[in-house]
């Protein structure tokens, strides 16, 4: 995406670099930050709009993509923390929480698995990677609203108190 865009494929692996890095400090702070603020829906809302302010800016702006690559990167690296942590809230059991977590990690390393594949097949056929970014940004709203989806307050079983 970065070469289509007139940058070096030197650089292009710098931006990559750059990303992988920005996640660290997103996924390590994680469960310092849920303390602040435990609300896992806001947590789930910042980490995808970085996803999607990164795509946006890597599709719409000529900004360079370094300040993309530090979006993408923190809200990956916020996303991933998040996405083990939640079979664990919504889980009523060891047992549960173990089931859920399998299943969640075996769905996501499929998608991930496949989508570089669908990726390259979509520059193939449509000569650019724009629209599969526009597929991207959309998928990231989606994935706010399955995460408010999922996250939806529930009465606690023995206090009655909400569980985020």
């Amino acid at each position: 995406m970065v070469e289509e865009k007139g940058w070096t494929p030197a650089f292009g692996g710098l931006v990559g670099t750059i990303a992988m890095i920005a996640q660290l400090p997103a996924t390590f702070l994680l469960p310092s930050l849920l303390k602040v603020l435990p609300s896992r829906r806001f947590w789930i809302t910042a980490f995808t709009l970085s996803i999607i302010i990164g795509l946006s800016l890597l599709c719409f702006t000529n900004v360079t993509p370094i300040v993309s690559s530090i979006c993408l990167g923190i809200g990956a690296g916020g996303l991933v923390s998040l996405t083990l942590l939640l079979p664990l809230d919504m889980a009523s059991s060891p047992m549960e929480a173990s089931t859920w977590s399998a299943m969640t990690q075996a769905i996501g390393y499929m998608i991930g698995a496949v989508g570089p594949f669908i990726i390259g097949f979509l520059h193939d056929y449509l000569g650019s990677f724009v629209p599969t970014l526009y597929l991207l940004i959309i998928i990231g709203f989606i994935a706010i609203l399955l995460g408010w989806k999922i996250t939806k307050p529930a009465k606690g079983k023995a206090e009655g108190l909400p569980v985020k």
